[in-house]
């Protein structure tokens, strides 16, 4: 029995500028056309287009998560900074959106197999 599989990620303007349009670029170039990319993105409107590639503007699908993030902006430790000094690992409201991107997905797929790929992750083959 073939299993189906779904790919998700999540970027914002900056990311998609660093890495993310690259991240899917390579994935259309060199993922199956029966897996489907899933693109949370904030800030930047699609522009590469592929069958196999869509599109969800999170914060539209996660209005608790633009209100978490609104919230607790400004606070210091669930930004990562700790005793001043950025501790990437303990910033909260930059790593949430990793958490709904994938969980909305979850919660409306049909796949087997979901698999989640960071923005700079790009295919080579």
């Amino acid at each position: 029995m073939e299993r189906k599989l779904e790919v998700v990620t999540t970027y914002n303007k900056k990311y998609y500028d660093i890495c993310g349009k690259k991240m899917i670029q390579t994935f259309i170039e060199h993922w199956p056309k029966d897996v489907t990319l899933y693109c949370y993105y904030q800030e930047q409107e699609p522009e590469i287009y592929a069958d196999n590639v869509q599109y969800i503007d999170l914060y539209g699908v996660n209005p608790q998560l633009k209100r978490f993030v609104a919230e607790n902006q400004l606070d210091e430790q669930k930004n990562g900074i700790i005793n001043g000094e950025y501790d990437f690992q303990r910033d909260g409201v930059k790593f949430s959106h990793k958490v709904f991107a994938p969980t909305h997905r979850i919660k409306h797929t049909k796949a087997d197999v979901l698999l989640y790929l960071d923005a700079d992750t790009y295919t080579h083959t």
